[in-house]
């Protein structure tokens, strides 16, 4: 598996690591065939301008005295070209230049009667043996045979060694490295920004947020993901409020019947089947809010605002203690999240009275990490069978055999819980504790 953490996380830190390094694989690619056609080319300048130089130096030379020549060679010296005279040829170790050395005897007075041509790289120069030492680099070298027994020798500098070159082609890369990774980094900020407030929007939804039209900014494909999204949000909404007020209208619709079915009831003599028609009529009425509540869990109309959690829960339990129920809390101080408080709350009161309910005391602890909150309401009464642990969230499900709404509930205050955690992006699950009882485990993202 290969190993990716060095990578950058950010879509804008990858771009600019994968232009960066594009750039720099092309000029390195440019710079070597550069390098190498620099060296071809140098070698073929300075053979050329020794071909048309070299011989008229011997032609000026070869009647002058000794002391003379050594004068005269001393002027022509310079920093890439050295002329000595000795006894021993130079041109004996190194590259043998067959061809150049043809040429060159050719080119020579008759009196020459002997050249020798070769290239000879650093360590084979023996830098500092006549005269000042030339720059370090491959050496042309050539040794004539003057008619006196001496030779003259003419070191010239082809080309400064690889090591050398690198050194200011390396800092032109990475320069250019620099000011390509700024460059990119800014236009691709703006082409990334829209992006950016696209999956900030999207949380903020995921969360239960109302997330109003986004500008279509950028790029075609990031301005048809936002048109996208915009779309979707617009049919998310419009769906829950259509559901709303779907329900909204048959609760309305169903309390003037139910009204009058309830003074019709009233009116029945017998007393067990006024009471049993009425004790039907008030089902059918709290049913039929529940329904409504249920629905508008999901309306979204409260703003998120940052709030002080751990004192919302706090005094949700104090209320509860207040009126004689064994709701107990454990948590910091203080903790700080954004949420929807009055629907926040209504979740944890809704998890709490279920704990209440069936196990009688209700055990309230809250912690956090650095990503998530967890409120935790344990209770020791008889738990759930573990393949109802999830049915329980569907609307209207009660588990309680007696199916009374005095002891069972309406069967939506889970349902409700769930969909507010949902509405925050988080959740909520229940689980059997394993010293019995049951544990609600609501979520949230920090």
């Amino acid at each position: 598996m290969v190993m990716t953490h060095w990578l950058p996380t950010s879509l804008t830190g990858r771009l600019v690591l994968a232009v960066v390094v594009a750039v720099v694989a092309a000029q390195a690619v440019a710079g070597v065939i550069l390098l190498r056609e620099q060296r071809h080319v140098t070698r073929h300048v300075v053979r050329a301008f020794t071909l048309d130089r070299v011989p008229g130096i011997a032609q000026l030379i070869l009647p002058m005295s000794p002391d003379r020549r050594a004068e005269i060679l001393r002027v022509l010296n310079s920093s890439t070209t050295r002329y000595t005279l000795a006894d021993t040829p130079l041109a004996e170790t190194g590259e043998r230049d067959l061809r150049f050395q043809a040429r060159l005897q050719r080119a020579m007075p008759p009196a020459i009667v002997d050249v020798r041509a070769t290239i000879r790289s650093v360590p084979e120069r023996g830098r500092g043996r006549y005269g000042t030492p030339l720059p370090d680099g491959d050496v042309l070298t050539l040794s004539l045979h003057l008619p006196d027994g001496r030779w003259l020798n003419i070191e010239r500098v082809l080309h400064p060694p690889i090591p050398e070159m690198i050194w200011p082609m390396a800092l032109s890369l990475g320069l250019s490295a620099i000011a390509v990774a700024v460059a990119v980094a800014l236009a691709v900020r703006r082409i990334v920004r829209p992006l950016a407030t696209l999956s900030d929007a999207a949380d903020r939804l995921g969360r239960g947020e109302n997330v109003g039209p986004l500008l279509e900014e950028g790029p075609a494909d990031v301005r048809r993901t936002t048109h996208a999204f915009n779309v979707m949000s617009e049919r998310l909404t419009r769906f829950v409020a259509d559901r709303t007020r779907m329900l909204a209208a048959i609760a309305h619709d169903l309390r003037t019947p139910i009204t009058g079915m309830r003074l019709r009831a009233e009116m029945i003599d017998e007393a067990e089947t006024r009471e049993r028609m009425l004790a039907g009529l008030n089902d059918m009425a709290e049913m039929t809010e529940a329904a409504l509540t249920f629905a508008q869990a999901d309306a979204q109309e409260e703003d998120s605002r940052r709030i002080d959690l751990a004192s919302l829960v706090q005094s949700i339990c104090d209320d509860f203690a207040d009126a004689g129920e064994a709701v107990r809390f454990q948590g910091p101080d203080r903790l700080d999240a954004i949420c929807r408080p009055t629907a926040l709350k209504r979740a944890v009161r809704n998890l709490i009275v279920n704990a209440v309910r069936y196990g009688q005391a209700a055990e309230v602890t809250l912690t956090h990490t650095a990503t998530a909150i967890t409120l935790t309401i344990a209770d020791d009464g008889p738990g759930l069978p573990e393949d109802q642990l999830e049915r329980v969230f569907d609307p209207f499900v009660r588990l309680e055999e007696s199916r009374s709404r005095e002891t069972g509930g309406s069967g939506l205050g889970l349902s409700i819980a769930r969909n507010i955690a949902r509405a925050h992006g988080g959740d909520v699950t229940l689980a059997n504790r394993p010293e019995g009882g049951a544990e609600a485990r609501l979520t949230l993202p920090l």
